[in-house]
């Protein structure tokens, strides 16, 4: 082999190992960008909804009225024991707003706890209430894994209601279940990359 062309392969060689080395630093400087982004608006919602937890006293029960003032959506606030669950419940015309906005209306993949448009906001009747599944440990994604037998929401007007768990597990978006007039509450949240199903918590009042 000649040098010429020796030299020509070399350079080629040489090119394709630059243009190899400048993707992966791209990949990963995008990659880790995307991780850094995600760690912070984790973080942003977690700080806000402590924040918020300071006015919710079990023992003094919850300040609606600061609530209501941040939000006027507000309608409850739900705990489940053994959990990090502890949260305001808002609702609003639609299912959408609060997917992907915190109590505040900051812009967040956390979003809020909502229950569904079409219930009745003092907790009569069948309630849906949703709450993303956040892989930080946040929203519901403590009812994964939960084998507790009650939760709690707190109402407006003053009411400490207790649901007893009667069924827990995974169903289908297009299940019965979301359809059903049973009195009670659904705890709906969504299964990492698996749209079509939920885990769902069905409560019946206890008190």
């Amino acid at each position: 082999m000649d040098a010429r062309k020796e030299k020509r392969i070399k350079l080629v060689l040489l090119c394709s190992f630059s243009i190899v080395l400048v993707a992966l630093l791209t990949v990963m400087f995008v990659t880790g960008r995307q991780i850094a982004e995600q760690h912070f608006e984790y973080r942003a919602a977690r700080q806000e909804y402590v924040r918020l937890r300071d006015h919710a006293d079990d023992a003094e029960g919850i300040d609606f009225d600061a609530l209501l003032e941040m939000n006027p959506n507000t309608i409850g606030w739900i705990t489940v024991p053994g959990t990090q669950i502890s949260y305001p419940i808002v609702q609003t015309t639609d299912n959408h707003t609060y997917l992907y906005r915190t109590f505040h209306g900051m812009r967040n993949a956390s979003g809020t706890i909502f229950s569904d448009h079409r219930d009745a906001p003092d907790f009569s009747g069948h309630i849906r209430v949703y709450g993303h599944h956040m892989r930080d440990g946040s929203m519901f994604a403590g009812l994964y894994g939960w084998d507790g037998d009650t939760f709690i929401i707190h109402t407006l007007d003053g009411r400490v209601l207790t649901y007893t768990v009667s069924w827990r597990g995974i169903e289908s978006v297009t299940a019965e279940i979301f359809r059903s007039d049973a009195e009670g509450v659904l705890l709906v949240t969504c299964i990492n990359d698996r749209p079509e199903v939920r885990l769902v918590v069905w409560g019946e009042r206890k008190n």
